[in-house]
């Protein structure tokens, strides 16, 4: 029996999400997964709370592998130094990890919806700066329309 690669659309999808993130630093990953919950980003809460429930969720998930690999976080701890006062770093690292998986997971498909719907278009994080069109470049002004202050 041949060992094959599932190709259905879970499984793709599974291996898209794995490249993407071997391609990717996870700072960047933690980075944008803190946006998703931050509301000050200019995220609405269409998208702020389930990524907050995709952060519990994912937190709660992971729980159980910090029970199986506290002997593990403790030798690491321990190989640390004592002087180290992030202990609890080590100790809940699973749950951290999944935490951010699941905030990724139920965040970031709102993220999309809301920023190709809504914040592309009003210049919202990441979409057109402050006071332009979608499609206009900013600082141009439309045809025929003079600067303000310029005596056009």
């Amino acid at each position: 029996m041949e060992a094959s690669f599932s190709r259905s659309p879970a499984g793709l999808f599974l291996a898209g999400l794995v490249l993407l993130l071997s391609l990717s630093s996870c700072n960047l990953l933690v980075n944008y997964t803190d946006r998703l919950v931050d509301p000050g980003t200019g995220r609405t809460p269409l998208v702020t709370w389930p990524a907050r429930f995709g952060w519990g969720v994912g937190f709660v998930a992971g729980l159980p592998l910090d029970l199986a690999g506290a002997p593990v976080s403790y030798a690491v701890y321990k190989a640390g130094g004592s002087q180290d006062p992030g202990y609890l770093f080590y100790f809940l690292f699973p749950s951290l990890v999944t935490s951010q998986i699941g905030t990724l997971l139920l965040g970031a498909p709102f993220d999309f919806l809301e920023f190709v719907t809504y914040r592309w278009w009003s210049g919202g994080e990441g979409g057109k700066e402050e006071g332009t069109e979608p499609g206009r470049p900013a600082g141009k002004a439309p045809s025929g329309a003079g600067r303000a202050g310029s005596g056009d």
